[in-house]
């Protein structure tokens, strides 16, 4: 507010913009999901009872948006309903008040973090405002102006971008920069966001060593 700015004398600033939904696992299992960007960007698409377009598989927590932890105990709770009624555990009628009731949490949740994710959202617009210099991909050294350069080329979404400069290749997988690299994406190449697309997600989902692959085979034979 006017008049209540405050000057420190600091060594450091760290800043935060917020949480990203991780998808992998459901990306990789088939899952839809839907770019929805006071959410936290790309998600999970669910149903009321949480259920995905695979069968058998219900998403709850932060892959279905950022929300808080409130939000996720509530979707868990929803979720474990949703998993007695597939059972035909559900012969108590006060489920389905406890159901309704749950729903109607989840709205007012998801209707807070809709108002509170956009108080701390970078616009894709600013990024423009970055040097060239600016490293976006820390694990492979990728700057904002071989960024530039791969889209003069023609690279035009994650994948192809990932092929031309490296990017998303390093050991975090993309899980720090893709959400920076398709905001990128779109203010450069004019597109939103659900039109440019996701990285590829590929197993395994974390680094793994040599030898946990031998013993995951060796466990097999």
């Amino acid at each position: 507010m006017p008049g209540s700015e405050k000057t420190y004398s600091v060594e450091s600033l760290a800043i935060g913009y917020g949480f990203v939904p991780n998808v992998e696992a459901a990306q990789l299992a088939g899952c839809e999901l839907e770019y929805q960007p006071e959410k936290g960007g790309w998600i999970v698409k669910v149903n009321d009872d949480l259920e995905t377009n695979v069968a058998g598989i219900i998403a709850a927590g932060e892959i279905t948006g950022i929300g808080g932890g409130q939000k996720s105990i509530n979707e868990g709770k929803l979720a474990a309903y949703n998993i007695l009624r597939h059972l035909g555990q559900e012969k108590d009628s006060s489920l389905a008040r406890v159901v309704t009731k749950l729903k109607k949490e989840r709205k007012h949740h998801l209707s807070f973090a809709k108002y509170f994710n956009s108080l701390y959202r970078v616009e894709p617009q600013s990024l423009l405002e970055l040097s060239d210099e600016t490293i976006v991909c820390r694990c492979e050294s990728v700057t904002v102006g071989q960024i530039k350069e791969a889209v003069e080329m023609g690279c035009y979404n994650p994948n192809a971008l990932k092929v031309a400069t490296r990017c998303a290749m390093g050991k975090c997988q993309g899980r720090t920069c893709a959400p920076i690299i398709y905001d990128l994406l779109q203010v450069l190449c004019q597109k939103k966001g659900e039109e440019i697309g996701l990285f590829t997600v590929r197993p395994p989902l974390k680094p793994v060593s040599i030898k946990a692959l031998q013993d995951s085979v060796r466990q097999q034979a």
